[in-house]
């Protein structure tokens, strides 16, 4: 599914849910109501954006990754396996990594193109610290990770940081970094708000996030 940035449509999905489920946390959207939320308490017409006027197929499948609803346990980082998996990187062994060696070995490759050497780092969604220890094999000076359900970590080169969290600081960063996340959002799984269109918000939002002359690297899946 995919997505509308404009805030025309806001005031008619704020009631759009019946009923709303739980009160909203996070404040990215105007459309009012944060996910995860089944398709069939959707309103026709904010369904009809979710499709694209029903170009694309519904599958019927349900996730709640929402940490914060479920019940379910937060990540908790151990500071010992990413500085091992720092040291992987930093020997170009791509023995580690959530989407298989190719993935892995693409940032090495982009890194080895363009230093991230002394740079401040922004991760965008991460829940396995991967991209974080890869960042610091490369010898990032710091690494920052904002997400929908912060992970527990306490490495003296990492900041962990809530999506709304993060709206509420000015701190810019040298390089932003998103793999396989900035595609779930507006779809409500990680207890982010429902809002078809709010991917080219969040690629606005990192654009915004990177000081003058930084770079931003954005990997859908």
């Amino acid at each position: 599914m995919n997505h509308h940035v404009d805030g025309t449509a806001c005031s008619e999905c704020a009631n759009s849910l019946v009923p709303v489920p739980k009160a909203t946390r996070f404040h990215i959207s105007n459309y009012g109501f944060p996910g995860p939320v089944p398709w069939e308490w959707i309103r026709a017409h904010v369904r009809d954006e979710f499709t694209l006027g029903g170009r694309i197929q519904v599958r019927d499948l349900f996730f709640n990754t929402d940490a914060l609803d479920s019940g379910a346990k937060p990540y908790v980082w151990v500071n010992e396996k990413i500085d091992r998996l720092a040291s992987f990187a930093r020997a170009r062994k791509a023995r580690f990594g959530s989407y298989g060696r190719n993935c892995t070995t693409a940032f090495f490759q982009a890194f080895d193109k363009y230093s991230i050497k002394d740079k401040k780092v922004l991760v965008i969604g991460s829940q396995l610290p991967w991209v974080e220890s890869i960042c610091l094999g490369f010898d990032a000076s710091t690494i920052t990770t904002v997400d929908f359900n912060k992970p527990i970590a306490s490495h003296p080169k990492l900041r962990q940081l809530l999506v709304d969290e993060l709206e509420e600081i000015n701190d810019t960063w040298d390089v932003a970094v998103s793999f396989s996340s900035l595609e779930h959002d507006g779809l409500g799984r990680y207890g982010d708000p429902m809002n078809p269109m709010v991917i080219w918000t969040a690629c606005k939002r990192s654009r915004a996030c990177s000081s003058q002359g930084g770079c931003s690297s954005l990997e859908c899946r």
